[in-house]
């Protein structure tokens, strides 16, 4: 009794139904939030950091919220004087619940020296590896499912192949 080895095939479909979405959400993933953080991350590495002081506290809308109980959460405006004498302002970047901030409270801001409106707490930034890693993580499982079909077609065997032992 023979068998037919043509039915595990890769067909030309899979390429269109798993790989193209597959990649497409990858690419999205790695622009949308590797970049982002990637971006956040460089605050922290290439920034001055100075101590500022927490003057408010404050929900901003549009910033993501963290929250570990059903507490109202709020994110710190902190004042803060860069190398060359200016006092400026900061909002970090996230809202977070509890708050781990009081007002008065000395915290690190880090800026950029170019445009020091581009500014945060150190400890929003701290985190951006862990962020980042995950998004890569993410992005390489839907990669790794768009290469399924693509795998599959280069282990074909060549038609016309027989196999001896």
């Amino acid at each position: 009794m023979s068998t037919s080895t043509g039915t595990s095939r890769v067909q030309p479909s899979a390429f269109g139904c798993i790989t193209a979405p597959f990649l497409l959400v990858a690419i999205l993933i790695m622009v949308w939030g590797g970049r982002s953080n990637w971006q956040r991350g460089q605050l922290g590495r290439d920034g001055v950091a100075v101590v500022g002081e927490v003057i408010e506290l404050r929900r901003e809308p549009g910033n993501p919220t963290v929250r570990s109980e059903k507490a109202s959460s709020a994110s710190a405006v902190v004042r803060f004087t860069t190398e060359d004498g200016q006092t400026r302002t900061a909002v970090s970047s996230t809202n977070r619940a509890p708050i781990p901030w009081e007002v008065g409270e000395e915290v690190e801001v880090v800026y950029d020296r170019t445009n020091p409106d581009r500014a945060d707490l150190r400890s929003e930034t701290d985190n951006w590896v862990l962020w980042f890693v995950i998004w890569c993580v993410v992005a390489g499982v839907f990669a790794g499912i768009a290469a399924i079909p693509v795998v599959m077609k280069l282990r074909e065997a060549p038609s016309g192949a027989t196999s001896s032992s």
